[in-house]
């Protein structure tokens, strides 16, 4: 009997919901009766008699609930789109047979064309910042809050917050939860800012940013405040690849003739902005340089300056992490280590472990994590070689791999990094001996093309800023 997946982000939306819901059904729109019932507390599955399906699909979720998309070979394959029915929002979840490539709300497509005025109409004067946050705990640290996502375009995205950074109070206060944080956002009066102190690679900083979309005079379509925030913050980082970002994806064409002088005076200051990025020869030169003008005629020879000079390194972390600060959002040029720090069922632990090893003794560091009774990932001698690879000594990989032993089973039933790396899109990726996001961002470009023409823009804008890739796709894309 066929499993079919369906729609995983919406435990991360509605998990009160799906957790009241043991047995249900649904109907589908071109074939027999389709029945759901939840799985693992987590996915809502569809079980159907027959056949693989093929085609168009529409499922009535017992709560109001519609998926609709397409299937190949009982798999969703392109885009299934979901509207909820508590917030009447929609939700589009890329595929690329049965693999989740990316999901976003209708809110995020409008901010990353910037159509704001479309995101007042939705959601009105309900704050919303555009950021997905999470609670860590660390090792030997204690539970924080992180910043796990920043929607394109978004209030926060423009404002400077990025993914990674660490709240410590909002106006002044420490948050005692993720939930009393999100509560207290929630009761912000509509057109007042909040101020977020957060930590970021180590240093402190303040960041101001208002939690609203604000339309244009009157309510009316129209030049937004944001939209002309959204352009100045673009300006101001003096990127080439930003603005040329903007002129692609921001529908809006009041500041396309200043982008456009801009990118122009830009093209002309390369070729002495990739000589100095030469005499520097270091990390930090030919990082500033990529985030500037990753998208340029000299970018590639700089990313193979880059690449030697982490492989020269004896602390290869060390140039990674130099790399992701200064060029945060730039293309994977690591894939190894992209995939193992986001691996695990603590998210971070490789991070904290590497961070350590450079105070600590390896051998007893080494011991400390045998100690600790931690299950860092399902990792095994296979994965030890990515291990050593991103500057984990050979006791601590040990030591890792060792804490997985007789916890298997718990480790199992988490995605780990075995689960990653198992996946169809990265094997293709480590068989053409590419970073998984760039198979990622071909699949998703290429179901992105199905969306419509307004659609299909907003589309590709947030999974080409998801899935950063140092070469060409248009190939992978035809496969």
């Amino acid at each position: 009997m066929p499993v079919t997946q369906i729609a995983p982000y919406t435990a991360r939306l509605l998990c009160s919901l799906w957790l009241l819901i043991a047995v249900a059904t649904a109907t589908q729109a071109t074939a027999g009766t389709v029945r759901g019932k939840l799985e693992d507390g987590s996915r809502y599955v569809a079980e159907r008699s027959g056949g693989a399906y093929n085609g168009a699909i529409r499922i009535e979720h017992p709560n109001g609930d519609i998926t609709e998309g397409t299937m190949s070979n009982d798999l969703w394959h392109g885009i299934a789109v979901t509207q909820f029915a508590v917030t009447g929002l929609k939700v589009m979840t890329v595929y690329e047979h049965g693999e989740v490539i990316d999901s976003y709300s209708e809110l995020d497509a409008d901010m990353a064309t910037g159509d704001y005025d479309a995101v007042y109409r939705k959601r009105g004067k309900a704050p919303y910042l555009g950021i997905r946050f999470r609670e860590t705990e660390p090792f030997g640290k204690k539970r924080q809050i992180t910043i796990d996502h920043v929607s394109l375009h978004s209030t926060a995205a423009i404002a400077g917050l990025r993914a990674g950074d660490i709240i410590e109070a909002m106006d002044g206060k420490k948050p005692a939860s993720l939930l009393s944080m999100v509560q207290r956002i929630q009761k912000v009066p509509y057109g007042k800012n909040v101020t977020l102190s957060v930590v970021r690679s180590g240093t402190g900083t303040r960041v101001d940013v208002m939690p609203f979309m604000v339309p244009a005079k009157g309510g009316k379509a129209g030049l937004t405040p944001t939209l002309q925030q959204l352009w100045q913050s673009t300006a101001a980082t003096g990127s080439r690849r930003k603005v040329r970002q903007y002129l692609e994806n921001i529908q809006d064409t009041r500041f396309h003739s200043e982008a456009q002088a801009l990118l122009a005076r830009l093209d002309e200051n390369e070729p002495g902005a990739f000589k100095a990025a030469l005499e520097t020869a270091t990390v930090e030169g030919y990082s500033r340089f990529l985030y500037n003008y990753g998208d340029g005629t000299h970018a590639a020879e700089i990313r193979q300056r880059l690449v030697a000079l982490r492989e020269a390194s004896s602390e290869p972390h060390t140039v990674y992490q130099t790399y992701r600060n200064l060029c945060h959002d730039c293309a994977s040029l690591f894939p190894a280590e992209d995939e193992l720090l986001a691996s695990g069922p603590i998210e971070l632990r490789v991070a904290d472990i590497l961070q350590l090893q450079n105070n600590v003794d390896p051998e007893l560091l080494a011991m400390k994590i045998e100690g600790s009774g931690l299950v860092y990932a399902d990792y095994d001698l296979d994965q030890a070689q990515l291990l050593y690879s991103v500057g984990i000594a050979r006791p601590v990989v040990n030591a890792m791999i060792k804490s997985t032993q007789g916890a298997r089973k718990t480790a199992s039933a988490t995605p780990g990094f075995g689960e990653i790396a198992g996946s169809a899109l990265a094997e293709q990726a480590l068989s053409q001996g590419l970073s998984s996001d760039c198979v990622k961002l071909a699949a998703g470009l290429k179901a992105c093309e199905h969306t419509g023409t307004f659609g299909a823009i907003a589309c590709k804008a947030l999974v080409r800023n998801k899935f950063q890739c140092p070469v060409a796709v248009e190939e992978l894309m035809a496969q």
